[in-house]
């Protein structure tokens, strides 16, 4: 949250975007960075999964899809708050309002589609509705199948929030 809302608060905003680099490539380092963080977490976790894997009786006794699922389904969806985190960051100069805004955006994209699609009537609608948030794609993934469809929603979310980051940044670079 802190990407862009603190560059506003402590002024190098200005220095930032009078620099010779172009706007992707500010926002994709900031997104690669924030991702990094995320990486390096995980990474953590799997080796504690790798320990078990291999001390348990007998080795190798874990379900390796599922488990493999669900870290992509970690990962994808880690990746995807990342996102909404850039581009909350890049709209409030405040990081605690662009907190407050990524935490909602993240919510409503993991849980708010559910209910908002049990108030149509057509079940097609329904199901359509269902599949725009992200719980119906992570729980498809944690299960261990890894579907296209699913990574494909994923990278679509997860590339059109930056793209909306940096749309909003050149916005504020072409005074």
């Amino acid at each position: 949250m802190r990407s862009f809302s603190e560059e506003k608060k402590s002024g190098t905003e200005e220095l930032l975007l009078t620099a010779p680099i172009p706007v992707w490539k500010i926002v994709v380092a900031k997104f690669s960075a924030s991702s990094c963080v995320i990486f390096f977490t995980i990474f953590l976790t799997g080796i504690s999964w790798m320990s078990v894997y291999l001390l348990g009786s007998p080795p190798g006794n874990l379900d390796a899809g599922v488990t493999l699922g669900g870290y992509t389904a970690l990962i994808l969806t880690a990746l995807l708050f990342v996102s909404f985190g850039v581009f909350t960051s890049s709209l409030s100069g405040n990081q605690i309002t662009a907190f407050i805004v990524g935490v909602f955006l993240c919510i409503f994209f993991y849980w708010g589609f559910e209910p908002v699609s049990s108030l149509m009537p057509d079940s097609e609608l329904q199901s359509t509705i269902r599949n725009i948030g992200i719980l119906p794609h992570y729980k498809t993934l944690c299960q261990g199948i890894v579907d296209s469809r699913d990574v494909i929603y994923y990278l679509v979310w997860i590339v059109f929030f930056p793209v909306l980051t940096g749309m909003n940044v050149f916005a504020r670079r072409s005074w």
